[in-house]
């Protein structure tokens, strides 16, 4: 894996995700949030793959049972959309 490069897509999609949340008091929103740094901060230190992948699965679920309100379908899907590709070049 190459950690270097997966920091800086890491860092872009954290980016993105908080241009499209649009409640950010939400809990989930916070929650997210939280993994993300996590997950951020898992890759800087280039942690065990099995642990930015449990990351990437927190992440998903949260997007799984995220309210409409919190961010649109269409932002999900592309969170969702990358955390699969993320956990295929992991593995």
């Amino acid at each position: 894996m190459d950690y270097d490069n997966y920091y800086k897509q890491v860092i872009s999609m954290q980016h993105r995700m908080r241009d499209c949340i649009d409640e950010p008091s939400h809990a989930d929103a916070r929650k997210l949030e939280k993994v993300f740094q996590k997950l951020e901060d898992d890759v800087q230190v280039k942690k065990n793959p099995y642990t930015i992948r449990d990351d990437l699965k927190q992440i998903e679920n949260i997007c799984q049972s995220m309210d409409e309100a919190v961010m649109s379908h269409g932002d999900v899907t592309e969170i969702e959309s990358w955390i699969r590709s993320s956990l295929q070049k992991i593995r």
